[in-house]
Parts: C-alpha cells; structure tokens; sequence
C-alpha cells in the first residue's frame, strides 16, 4: 500500500477508508448494548483467531495517519467512532491530514444531536459530505433534512431506524464548508484520475472507481439540495 498512498500524496489526491465497525458490533447482545436491536444480526464474531477489536482497527488507521504525513485520508463514516466521537475529535486534533465523512451513520448520530452538532460544528472543516447509499436526490434530500432541521425536532420515516432521530440543526456556514471541500476534492480527482491510474500501482484504477462513485458523485446532487433550499 506504501506506493499508492504515496502517489495519492503526489497527485493531491485524498484517500477514502473504511476502518472498524461500530462499536456495538463488537459486542454481547445483551442489555448493555446500545445497538441492541441490530446486535444480533450485525455483528463481529470476536472468538474467531486473530480478529482485531474496534480500538484495535482504529489504532491502525491512525498509524497509517501518522507513517504518511503529506497523504489526505478520509475516514468513512466518521471512522466508525460514533459511540465516542471524542476519540475522532483526538486524532483530528493531532493529524492535520485527517479528514471524516458522515456517510451511512446518521441513526448512530441522531440520537445524541446536541453533543454532534456541537462536535460538527467545531470540527466543520475536517467532515466531508458522504451518504454511502446511492446518488438520488430523494436520498440527499432526506439527508439535508436531518442535517438542518432543529435538534428537538422528531424525524420519522427516514433510515428504518429502530430509535428516535433527531435533527442536527447545522449552521448555513458548516453546511457550505462541507460543499465547498467537496467541491474542490471532485475536482482534484477529476484532474488527477488517469496519471494515477498510469502508474499501474496495483488495484489503483478500481480503487479510485469505487471511491468516486460511492462518495463524491453524492456531493453534487446534495449541493442541488443545498441551493433549492437556499435560493
């Protein structure tokens, strides 16, 4: 890996990476869980040889972190530490290079909206816009929704989810700082795509192919939301 992240780093070119599960999944299904109700069917098998723990794969994404200072990485679903974003706010505040996106996590985050918004709002310049569950405008249009509407505001029939949802109620300022740092990474893998993919660093071009589609083509149609709103 060593190679491509140090081409990525050359081109400008920011890495996305899926680390851990959340935490819950790594734990007994019993009354202590707080993902109780999807523990049982989504969970990791922890007696199995060799199985890193949640603490343990985020360890490793931090090392990466660290061993490749001049590479942008992207943490998935905001590193899979939403049961203890303090542990996110640490790394950000130690690696410069570190960025989150918010894809796929909002029935972890929605429960607990001040303590998130308080902690998107200090951190607004290192979150990225993600949702990980396709490109349609019916899906950034909910997502936008649960991003602006108030904190003591219920949102239902958005996720499936089993546990109340509340609003973020995210400023207008955070909300374009996550357009605007979208925008500009669009661009720099659009500008950037085929030199990397020259390079023949194994799996590069397919790589790049899942990341752009899975991540950054949700950002334009949740910069159209943003603006239909705002107009």
């Amino acid at each position: 890996m060593k190679p491509l992240l140090e081409k990525c780093a050359e081109l400008h070119m920011p890495v996305s990476i899926h680390v851990a599960e959340d935490a819950w999944m790594y734990e007994n299904a019993d009354s202590t869980n707080d993902g109780l109700m999807n523990a049982g069917t989504w969970k990791v098998d922890m007696s199995k040889k060799g199985i890193l723990d949640h603490d343990q794969l985020v360890a490793t994404l931090e090392n990466a972190v660290k061993n490749n200072p001049k590479t942008i990485f992207i943490a998935c679903h905001l590193a899979n530490c939403c049961s203890d974003l303090s542990k996110l706010a640490r790394l950000f505040d130690t690696y410069p290079n570190l960025y989150a996106d918010i894809a796929a996590r909002y029935g972890e985050i929605a429960p607990i909206p001040r303590y998130v918004h308080d902690f998107m709002e200090k951190y607004s310049s290192r979150i990225v816009y993600g949702t990980d569950m396709g490109t349609s405008k019916k899906c950034t249009q909910q997502h936008f929704i649960f991003l602006r509407r108030l904190m003591n505001t219920f949102i239902s029939g958005i996720f499936n989810y089993h546990w109340p949802l509340y609003g973020l109620s995210l400023t207008d300022e955070t909300l374009k700082k996550f357009i605007v740092k979208m925008e500009k990474r669009s661009q720099s893998i659009s500008e950037n795509y085929r030199e990397l993919a020259k390079s023949r660093v194994l799996g590069a071009e397919n790589y790049l192919k899942h990341f752009f589609c899975n991540h950054f083509f949700n950002f334009f149609t949740f910069r159209g939301a943003y603006f239909d709103n705002n107009s």
